[in-house]
């Protein structure tokens, strides 16, 4: 289970337990999970302050224990074939590309990685 205080960013846990094969029971505030979790694909995604919604998923893993194997193999894949660092290097090289052949200024970002900072 993936509880938040909602001060964690990205929430890097919850990318090395995916990447480990772990099935995530994921609070929806978190900030990496609308990016990782595909609710009942690769993880399970419960409302954030809804016991009755955290409770549901949790017994619904127990209830169902063959489903933990192919959530965690569905978890691992969207790690390693989509988040990776090696993905993620060659968007990047892709997008830098992109702004150097436009014949327009671009501004993607006005803060953080990839802007003008």
């Amino acid at each position: 289970m993936f509880t938040s205080d909602k001060q964690e960013g990205w929430g890097v846990v919850l990318n090395e337990a995916m990447n480990s094969g772990c099935v995530c029971v994921s609070g929806d505030k978190i900030g990496a999970v609308p990016y990782l979790v595909n609710d009942g694909h690769n993880g399970l995604i419960f409302r954030d302050r809804a016991l009755d919604s955290l409770t549901q998923k949790v017994s619904s893993l127990l209830t169902q224990p063959e489903r933990i194997p192919e959530l965690g193999r569905a978890a691992y894949r969207t790690i390693a074939d989509i988040w990776s660092p090696e993905i993620a290097a060659k968007r990047f090289v892709k997008l830098y590309d992109a702004l150097c052949s436009s014949d327009t200024p671009v501004s993607l970002w006005s803060e953080g990685p990839c802007s003008l900072a």
